[in-house]
């Protein structure tokens, strides 16, 4: 999907069911331009918001717990974010395949700048959900969420504090 110039919506303008339905589609397969292995829309109140994501933070606890403002413990409250997931219609749902694996599994007792490598494998995800938020916030949705795992910290920020 290559940058249409497009004329967005005035503020408040929902689309029509179809033309709505071509945007999710295009935004399926700008998530693959962007690196997802695959994409697909699924109604929104399919999304569950589970708490064992959160305790993934936590048991064991990832070396950014803490250190950033999208980590737990600072993280939007989980009954905040199912609210404003009922607010929506439609979600896009992507993966990103990460290979070769072994690049991507701490080793014991590695360094510290191979455990930041490993931390990298979120990079991907989090670039296709900002493109897809970007795009579509530029098509007119101008209240389009985007969620994604893992901490930032080692890829926007380098490390340093937030």
């Amino acid at each position: 999907m290559t940058a249409q110039k497009r004329k967005p919506r005035p503020l408040g303008r929902v689309p029509d069911e179809k033309t709505l339905k071509a945007d999710l589609k295009r935004y399926c397969s700008l998530a693959v331009e962007l690196g997802a292995t695959d994409a697909v829309i699924i109604p929104a109140n399919r999304v569950t918001v589970d708490e064992r994501v959160r305790l993934k933070c936590t048991i064991p606890r990832c070396p950014r717990a803490g250190e950033s403002a999208n980590c737990p413990p600072y993280a939007p409250d989980l009954e905040l974010v199912r609210q404003a997931v009922k607010r929506y219609s439609w979600a896009i749902l992507f993966k990103c395949d990460v290979s070769p694996i072994e690049d991507y599994v701490p080793q014991k007792g590695a360094a510290k700048d191979d455990q930041r490598r490993v931390l990298l494998f979120h990079k991907q995800g989090n670039e296709v959900v900002y493109g897809l938020e970007r795009q579509a916030y530029k098509d007119g949705y101008h209240l389009a969420m985007g969620l994604g795992g893992g901490s930032c910290k080692d890829y926007l920020c380098q490390g340093m504090l937030c």
